[in-house]
């Protein structure tokens, strides 16, 4: 799951901060991140963990990166 940059955004706003993926993919996930304003993300979280659905989930997320 880290390894894949689609959920990079929620790990983050999840508050995670060490992943482990297969090598290949450190420089997508890399750049993903350095793309991503953390603290936006970070301040999402409460709601996220109130969310009744992923597509709920997905349109808190996309409001801080329209790239989810």
């Amino acid at each position: 799951m880290a390894g894949d940059p689609q959920f990079t955004s929620l790990l983050l706003a999840l508050g995670l901060t060490d992943f482990s993926m297969h090598p290949h993919q450190l420089l997508t996930v890399r750049d993903r991140i350095a793309s991503l304003d953390r603290a936006a993300l970070r301040r999402l979280s409460p709601q996220i963990l109130r969310a009744a659905s992923r597509s709920d989930v997905e349109a808190l997320l996309r409001e801080a990166d329209p790239n989810v």
